[in-house]
């Protein structure tokens, strides 16, 4: 069955993220793409950071 494996890419985000997290970085650059790293009491949380484009999207129709 073909489609998106979102573990893995999960996974490739953390091991990607983990040395800037274990430094407490609040953030990183990787490929482009920004990562923003929060440090919890149950560890970091990352939230990818996807730039606002002029491309806007209308609900008018």
């Amino acid at each position: 069955m073909g489609g998106f494996d979102i573990a893995a890419l999960r996974a490739e985000i953390a091991d990607r993220v983990d040395p800037a997290a274990r430094i407490g970085a609040s953030g990183i650059v990787i490929d482009g793409f920004t990562f923003i790293i929060r440090h919890g009491a149950m560890g970091p949380v990352v939230t990818t950071v996807v730039a606002r484009t002029s491309m806007r999207i209308s609900s008018e129709e």
